[in-house]
């Protein structure tokens, strides 16, 4: 007979985990693991009930969030890593860029420019004919490959 009444009382406390009222199933469940504790059927819904418990802790964690880098632990090294490849890209487009800026502002950027082609170390080098604007294209790639690691540390930095 007391079998009978546990097994209603774990089928009742199904029936309110189905309806949403997981405190009170968790109640429930509670009293039956304090009276039998080895019982398999509580010891399952209270799994249960502790894994959907944690799986929306899990999502609402998930929503609440900014950014793709706050997803994992990044190690502080990482932070300064993107600070550091932000003032290199920086530096090397500023110093690729100088000379066809400086030449553009002086004999204006639609202006050809001869340009060698073929590798430093061979004798045929070839030569041809490039528009000025054309030279800043890798240091704008910098500039912008710079922006986006400031970016990245900025955000990674300030949690």
């Amino acid at each position: 007979m007391k079998s009978t009444a546990f097994s209603e009382q774990v089928e009742q406390a199904h029936e309110l985990l189905r309806l949403g009222k997981r405190e009170e199933a968790r109640q429930i469940v509670d009293r039956l693991l304090k009276a039998n504790p080895g019982d398999m059927q509580a010891r399952a819904l209270r799994d249960r009930l502790d894994s959907e418990v944690f799986s929306e802790a899990v999502v609402r964690e998930k929503r609440t969030r900014d950014g793709w880098l706050e997803y994992e632990d990044i190690h502080p090294a990482l932070h300064y890593s993107f600070l550091l490849i932000g003032i290199a890209a920086l530096l090397f487009g500023t110093w690729i860029g100088y000379r066809p800026v400086r030449y553009g502002l002086e004999q204006g950027f639609g202006v050809e420019a001869l340009g060698r082609m073929g590798r430093a170390g061979s004798e045929a080098k070839m030569h041809a004919h490039y528009p000025v604007h054309l030279f800043l294209i890798y240091p704008l790639v910098l500039y912008g490959m710079a922006f986006l690691s400031f970016t990245i540390f900025r955000r990674s930095h300030h949690r």
